[in-house]
C-alpha cells in the first residue's frame, strides 16, 4: 500500500518535523479509512494507525488533527462494542465540531449521537437525527466513507424501535438513495447492509434474504470483507425464518464465529439473538437456550436489543414448561421495554405475556 510506503520513509526520517508529522497524519488516516472497508473499524491495523495518528496528534496536531483522531478513535470503540470507551472521543468531537461549527463535521457529530441508541437512548439518538438532517447532504459529511449507511441505518433502526414503521422505511430508502448517488461503492453496501437488517426487524424475511444476497456478492466483489461477514449474519436469519432453519443456522455460526472471521462486537447481542432463534427453529432447543444466555452476558451496556433478549429466553423457558420464567422474563421485558422507550420490543413483549396468560400460566 502506498501510504505504508510514505509511513515507512517519514519513520526512516526519526523524530518528524511538523510538516512531516502531519504528512505521516494524513498517511496514518487513509491507512486506517482504507482498512475499515476491508478489514472492519476495530481490525488490528486500524487500531495500530490510529494509536500512531494519536501519539502524533498530541506531539504536533492542531484542531483538524485532534477531530481526526477523536473521529477514529470513537469509531473503533464504538465498533469494538466498548461504548463506555467510546464516550470519551466522541463527546471530544462533538465539542471541536460545535466549536468549529463546520456543516460536515456537524454532521458527523450528530452521527456520534444518533448511535447512542445502542445504549438505549432511544430519545437522545431521535432529536440528534431530527437535529443533524439538515447536515447530511453536505458535501463534506458525505466525503467520509460509510457515513450515510451508518445515519440513515441507524435512524431507520432507532424509528422501528419507536414503533414508526413507515418512517423506518422511509428512512433506510433514503440512506440507500443517498449511497448510491456518492458513487463509493462501499456507500451504497453498508446502506444496503442496514436495509436488509431492518426487513428483518420488520418480519419481511424474503425481502431481506434477496436483499441481503445481493449485498454479499457486491462485498464479496469489492473485496469489503467485513461488510460481507455481517449481511451474511442478516441473510441467515432471514433464512431461518423462510423454512431453512439449519442453512440459516450454519451461515449465522460461519459468520459469527469462523476460522478467518473477525469476532463481531457491536450489536452483538443482536446477532447472537438471531443465531438463538435460528437454533430454536432448527430444533436445538439446549444451544438455544445457551446462547440466549451469551447475548444476555456478552454487553449489559447494549440495551437496545435487551427486551428482545429477554422475551426470547421467556418464549424458551415456556417451550421447556417453565411458566413462572417465562412471565419473569415477559415482565422484566415489558417493563425494559418501556423505560427506554422501545415500542416495537414493548408490543412483543405484551403478546407472549399475555399468551401466557391464556393459558392459563402465571404473571
Amino acid at each position: 500500500h502506498a501510504a505504508e510506503q510514505g509511513i515507512a520513509v517519514i519513520q526512516a526520517l526519526g523524530e518528524p518535523t511538523e510538516a512531516l508529522a502531519r504528512d505521516e497524519i494524513y498517511l496514518q488516516n487513509l491507512v486506517a479509512e482504507a482498512s475499515r472497508a476491508i478489514e472492519g473499524y476495530a481490525s488490528p491495523r486500524v487500531l495500530s494507525a490510529l494509536a500512531r495518528t494519536q501519539a502524533l496528534a498530541a506531539r504536533h496536531g492542531g484542531v483538524a488533527e485532534q477531530m481526526q483522531r477523536a473521529l477514529g478513535e470513537w469509531a473503533a470503540r464504538s465498533s469494538a462494542g466498548d461504548y463506555e470507551a467510546a464516550e470519551g472521543p466522541g463527546d471530544a468531537y462533538v465539542r471541536l465540531a460545535r466549536a468549529e461549527g463546520a456543516e460536515g463535521a456537524l454532521g458527523l457529530a450528530h452521527m456520534i449521537l444518533v448511535t447512542r441508541y445502542r445504549q438505549g437512548d432511544l430519545a437522545g439518538a431521535e432529536a440528534a437525527f431530527e437535529s443533524g438532517e439538515p447536515y447530511f447532504h453536505h458535501v463534506d459529511f458525505l466525503r467520509q466513507q460509510g457515513v450515510a449507511g451508518q445515519v440513515y441505518g441507524s435512524a431507520a433502526k432507532v424509528a422501528w424501535l419507536l414503533g414508526r414503521s413507515d418512517e423506518a422505511m422511509r428512512r433506510s430508502d433514503l440512506g440507500c438513495s443517498v449511497s448510491r448517488a456518492t458513487g463509493n461503492p462501499y456507500d451504497l453496501v453498508y446502506a444496503r447492509h442496514m436495509a436488509a437488517q431492518l426487513y428483518v426487524l420488520r418480519g419481511e424475511s424474503a425481502v431481506a434474504e434477496k436483499l441481503a444476497a445481493e449485498n454479499i456478492a457486491a462485498a464479496e466483489a469489492n473485496g469489503y470483507r467485513s461488510l460481507a461477514s455481517l449481511t451474511r449474519i442478516t441473510c441467515g436469519r432471514a433464512l431461518a425464518a423462510l423454512g431453512r432453519a439449519e442453512e440459516g443456522e450454519r451461515m449465522l455460526e460461519a459468520a459469527l464465529f469462523g476460522t478467518g472471521e473477525r469476532r463481531i462486537r457491536a450489536s452483538q447481542t443482536l446477532y447472537l439473538s438471531w443465531l438463538a432463534e435460528a437454533r430454536a427453529m432448527a430444533g436445538d432447543a439446549a444451544r438455544a437456550a445457551a446462547v440466549i444466555e451469551e447475548a444476555l452476558a456478552v454487553n449489559p451496556r447494549e440495551l437496545y436489543v435487551r427486551p428482545e433478549m429477554l422475551r426470547i429466553r421467556g418464549d424458551f423457558r415456556r417451550t421447556e414448561g417453565d411458566e413462572d420464567g417465562a412471565a419473569a422474563d415477559y415482565r422484566a421485558a415489558v417493563d425494559l421495554a418501556r423505560s427506554i422507550g422501545a415500542e416495537a420490543w414493548l408490543r412483543r413483549a405484551q403478546s407472549s405475556l399475555a399468551a401466557l396468560e391464556r393459558t392459563g400460566g402465571r404473571a
